[in-house]
């Protein structure tokens, strides 16, 4: 029977030039994964900054073409990921009740830095659902230059 703490905590490690190295999305009481790790194939080895400075419509056609639940747990760990990395660059409070809660910020000896912080999922949920990937927000569709360079897992 699932626990009734639905706290959600998200890491991500960044290497000393500041690319994804690798992230985790898991439940907080019994550390158990929350949809795998699905996005990091698609943005590891990323630059931080690339992740902030892409616009949604990149991700929304690379990953339209997947089941609903896949998609929305995509979109979750990305809109995870995006919190996180705006609250490590200063874009983001990281205060209760934002996205993304800041527990740890921790650099080691090799330049990685580690990001650990709770996912406030119902805000998280609320990002997803004002996205929706619908365009009606004014995004286009890539020109085909672009869409060859759309992110797709490794």
């Amino acid at each position: 029977m699932p626990c009734a703490d639905q706290t959600e905590v998200f890491e991500v490690l960044l290497d000393e030039e500041e690319r994804i190295v690798d992230l985790r999305l898991f439940k907080r009481t019994c550390g158990q994964a929350v949809g795998g790790a699905q996005i990091l194939a698609y943005v590891r080895g990323r630059s931080a900054n690339e992740i902030l400075s892409q616009g949604l419509e990149t991700w929304v056609l690379a990953i339209s073409s997947l089941r609903l639940h896949e998609e929305f747990m995509l979109f979750k760990q990305f809109f995870s990921l995006r919190a996180a990395l705006g609250v490590w660059s200063g874009q983001r409070s990281g205060e209760p009740r934002q996205p993304f809660v800041l527990e740890e910020l921790s650099y080691e000896e090799d330049g990685r830095c580690l990001i650990v912080g709770q996912i406030e999922v119902a805000l998280i949920h609320e990002e997803i659902r004002a996205c929706g990937g619908c365009r009606s927000c004014g995004t286009k569709p890539p020109s085909s230059e672009e869409a060859s360079m759309l992110p797709h897992p490794s």
